[in-house]
């Protein structure tokens, strides 16, 4: 997809009825990804998504970190399934990206790279990503505009059905990423991606990274910011 193509959704500032505008405004983008996404788990993993899904979710618990850390994101998480008319698993499912890719052993010939400049000389600070994903995204790409409770807005990339993959504050901060399969792994939460993700007291792991992502760019007013969308 181009650009110039991207869609554009508006998003109020309360959970649930920004995952409702997300889901109703890419309601057919999203289940036509859905469709893609479970035709192409045979081939990544050797077994059928009716078959792999249930045993992914089976297998994984990452409802409790998320319920205790970012309940505000589970919410939004329903709101998109109501929006879309997806049963709320499988819109949970989707967020899953990284965490469903070392489950099932498959990590892919895609590798994200970011980079980010200092900012200096009446330069800004420059941030940008390639996300590279699996084919089956692509149609798929879309900017959510958000509200935040504080009157602020945030400009969130994404993947129809999920609720963000990299962006931008207004409070100043760009967030962007790349999944470190090389760490430690855990079925019922997941290390930090990222050298700014959010760290809890005693809590060495943190949630899924779809999450964290979201997370952070709410909490954090670090850096002026660009970032590059193609």
């Amino acid at each position: 997809m181009r650009t110039v193509d991207l869609p554009v959704i508006d998003c109020p500032a309360l959970p649930r009825e920004r995952g409702r505008a997300h889901g109703e405004g890419l309601r057919e983008a999203i289940t036509d990804k859905i469709t893609r996404w479970r035709r192409a788990i045979p081939q990544a993993y050797g077994i059928d998504a009716e078959v792999f899904l249930p045993r992914f979710l089976e297998g994984t618990n990452f409802h409790k970190a998320i319920a205790r850390h970012a309940p505000d994101l589970m919410e939004e998480i329903e709101g998109i399934a109501e929006g879309a008319g997806v049963a709320p698993e499988t819109i949970y499912a989707m967020q899953l990206m990284d965490e469903e890719w070392w489950f099932g052993s498959a990590f892919g010939d895609g590798h994200c790279s970011s980079i980010a400049v200092a900012p200096g000389d009446g330069q800004t600070t420059l941030v940008a990503q390639t996300m590279d994903l699996p084919y089956w995204h692509d149609g798929a790409q879309a900017l959510l505009r958000m509200d935040t409770a504080d009157g602020g807005e945030l400009l969130v990339f994404t993947s129809a059905g999920m609720l963000g993959l990299l962006g931008v504050s207004g409070g100043g901060l760009a967030f962007a990423s790349i999944p470190w399969l090389s760490f430690r792994r855990t079925q019922r939460a997941f290390p930090s991606r990222s050298p700014c993700a959010p760290r809890w007291p005693g809590q060495p792991w943190v949630m899924p990274h779809r999450f964290s992502r979201r997370r952070i760019t709410r909490r954090d007013r670090l850096i002026n910011w660009v970032i590059v969308l193609e």
